[in-house]
């Protein structure tokens, strides 16, 4: 009861400290983790000040209120090299056959649920199937599952996003994702859905930024959104891919013929 009195009471001191700075409106929501009510700051400026209280889970606890807080300054250096992604001409994405990429390192991933035996599998291979079924390169596939997961098949977010490509347990239903800790189904799901914002938004860009915030926050705020994790993940991933891709100069038709005879 003291603990959480002294929480209430840091948390009251902090909203009075900061009501009266100009800056952004924050939005407090409301996750669930472990069966417990996680009110945490969404907005990028507020980072410092997430997961302000734990309380048990009950309706009571639904609510949200908005805060205002100075904005937190970014770096010349990351507002440089920030810049330079977004601010240039939009980045060529290499399709699978243009992709210099044919074979990636080997990683061997042990997978499965308790109670379950557990599974092996070649990452690279699943990789470069889906990158070649999705006509994606797969050096971006890969750069991908490294910043989503940092290659672990059973990682699971706060937010309740799952297996190797983060996926939302509703973005992985409507991809036909039955498991998201199979390695299998989870890239072929995460291929699937990271291909569609591409052809949909034409932009390397803006595809990352759909993956990670979602198509509508893209649409809504007419390209990258404004959050500090969205324009870190979008950064870090195009300027990898950038510095690191390479390609064979075939033409685009090849990877159309090599995708129709994958699905033969």
């Amino acid at each position: 009861m003291k603990k959480l009195l002294r929480t209430s009471a840091l948390i009251l001191l902090t909203m009075a400290t900061i009501s009266s700075s100009a800056g952004a409106e924050v939005y407090v929501t409301t996750e669930y983790e472990n069966g417990q009510a996680v009110k945490v700051y969404t907005n990028p400026e507020a980072q410092r000040l997430k997961k302000v209280m734990r309380t048990r889970r009950n309706n009571s606890n639904d609510n949200a209120f908005i805060v205002n807080v100075p904005a937190t300054p970014v770096s010349l250096a990351r507002r440089s090299h920030r810049s330079s992604i977004f601010g240039g001409p939009i980045p060529k994405v290499y399709s699978f056959a243009e992709s210099g990429y044919k074979e990636l390192p080997r990683r061997t991933l042990v997978y499965g649920q308790k109670g379950s035996s557990m599974q092996f599998c070649n990452l690279s291979e699943v990789i470069l199937r889906e990158a070649r079924n999705n006509n994606l390169d797969p050096l971006l596939l890969e750069l991908i599952i490294k910043h989503e997961s940092a290659f672990n098949p059973n990682a699971v977010s706060r937010s309740g996003a799952q297996g190797l490509m983060q996926l939302m347990p509703g973005t992985a239903a409507g991809l036909g994702v039955t498991d998201s800790f199979d390695p299998h189904q989870n890239v072929a799901g995460g291929a699937r859905y990271f291909a569609e914002q591409l052809s949909r938004f034409q932009d390397l860009r803006k595809a990352l930024a759909a993956y990670n915030a979602g198509p509508g926050a893209v649409e809504s705020h007419g390209g990258i959104p404004p959050y500090e994790e969205t324009i870190g993940y979008v950064s870090r991933i195009a300027g990898e891919y950038e510095s690191r891709k390479t390609t064979t100069g075939k033409p685009q038709a090849e990877a159309d013929e090599g995708r129709e005879t994958a699905g033969r």
